[in-house]
């Protein structure tokens, strides 16, 4: 049994068949280099938080995630919704594992 499949009885939905299964990877934004750099307002950012508080290691794995964290700081209903927007799985269909 596939991991598929075995997502699929645990849902209690149907397995989806093989022809239909997409690759994430087509769904992606592409990836600009500057992705892969912290922005100059996510290091103000840094400098305001406590030395205990600074999140290296997200701007270390993640510093996209870490420049749009950083974006909306200053704003709290942005910035939870953004951090709902990483914990949750609001994508059509679900999530889809090979």
């Amino acid at each position: 049994m596939s991991i598929i499949e075995a997502k699929s009885v645990l849902d209690g939905v149907d397995a989806m068949p093989k022809s239909e299964v997409k690759r994430w990877e087509f769904f992606r934004r592409q990836e600009d280099r500057r992705d892969q750099d912290l922005r100059e307002l996510t290091y103000q950012w840094f400098a305001k938080l406590p030395a205990t508080e600074k999140p290296w290691e997200l701007a270390r794995y993640f510093p996209r995630i870490t420049n749009d964290l950083a974006e909306r700081w200053e704003k709290p209903a942005a910035c939870m919704r953004f951090l709902e927007q990483l914990l949750l799985d609001n994508r059509a269909g679900g999530r889809v594992f090979r």
